[in-house]
């Protein structure tokens, strides 16, 4: 849990009146559509008041579901983003730049509002080791081809 921990007590949002107690409970849910869905299973905090008895959650939920989607699909979880970028020691808008993507992308990413597509996770990995990319300099590239020959043997268009 990010902002509680299991056992912190508060005033009911529900009843404001008695002491809700924090416990986490393992619940299954949902993930996918059709034939692809799968049921998942994640510790949600949740808070249950002795007074009302009703019980509640708060964002942190929403937080045990995304790390558990993201444990599922082989996925980094936002904050082990966050905490990629920052070890590398770069901005978001440079990370951003590195990635070929907008900064406000990467931002969605970090805070868990979008989830990163495969492609753009193995880049992160790639990208977050903070080593420096080599600079290209425009209008400047090499390639094997040799430019002397005519263009038919160098594809081996010739009959």
């Amino acid at each position: 849990m990010t902002e509680t921990e299991q056992g912190q007590t508060q005033i009911c949002k529900c009843c404001g009146e008695g002491q809700a107690s924090l416990t986490l409970q393992r619940t299954p849910f949902p993930y996918g559509a059709g034939e692809q869905q799968v049921m998942l299973e994640a510790d949600f905090p949740v808070w249950e008041c002795a007074v009302c008895g009703e019980s509640y959650t708060g964002a942190d939920a929403e937080e045990a579901e995304r790390r558990a989607v993201c444990q599922h699909l082989g996925r980094l979880s936002p904050d082990e983003i966050l905490e990629m970028r920052k070890a590398a020691g770069m901005s978001q808008v440079a990370f951003a730049a590195r990635l070929g993507v907008g900064r406000v992308t990467l931002a969605r990413w970090e805070t868990g509002q979008q989830l990163q597509s495969a492609v753009f996770d193995r880049l992160i990995r790639q990208n977050a080791v903070g080593a420096p990319r080599p600079q290209s300099r425009p209008g400047q590239f090499r390639t094997n081809v040799d430019h002397r020959r005519p263009a038919a043997q160098m594809f081996d268009l010739v009959a």
